[in-house]
């Protein structure tokens, strides 16, 4: 498995207590926030053992939801 997928799962769980956090005023949000850590980490394991163009897509689709994550926390300051 690649290091950054280790480093993903990694943030994702250190990012609960704030998910959990902005659940209480903004649940949609929160539940974006979820989605995108989850998309983010099953996009590099389904990457990792991918071929060719589909390796590309997974890491891609992995990296939009990173950015979507980052995004939801902007909104959430």
């Amino acid at each position: 498995m690649l290091r950054i997928y280790r480093v993903a799962l990694d943030v994702v769980r250190r990012l609960q207590p704030y998910v959990h956090a902005i659940r209480r005023k903004q649940p949609s949000l929160a539940d974006q926030l979820d989605r995108a850590g989850d998309t983010t980490v099953l996009g590099i394991a389904e990457g990792s053992r991918s071929l060719g163009k589909i390796r590309g897509q997974h890491y891609s689709r992995g990296a939009a939801s990173m950015d979507e994550a980052i995004g939801c926390i902007d909104l959430a300051l």
